[in-house]
């Protein structure tokens, strides 16, 4: 017994694959899953930073890091800057 398997897959910023199995006399049967996935943004930090999805989310299909604040590490006491 041979079955006919086609499918579609897409992403951004769901990844969605459907399935169908044919099998030469008429029968047939379909599929199909949806997967959220998320984008995000983060600042650099002088901490490590782990960064995942949130609830709701199977993944994250893209995470920009900014660049680096011009301030970071300036310590600023009445107006002065006292570290740079």
């Amino acid at each position: 017994m041979a079955y006919k398997l086609t499918g579609t897959l897409s992403a951004q910023p769901t990844l969605s694959a459907s399935l169908s199995a044919s099998q030469g006399l008429g029968g047939s049967l379909s599929t199909g899953i949806v997967i959220k996935m998320q984008a995000k943004d983060v600042t650099p930090s002088d901490e490590e930073q782990y960064i995942t999805a949130d609830d709701g989310f199977a993944g994250l299909n893209a995470v920009r890091v900014g660049a680096i604040p011009s301030n970071y590490g300036e310590i600023i006491y009445n107006g002065f800057i006292l570290v740079r």
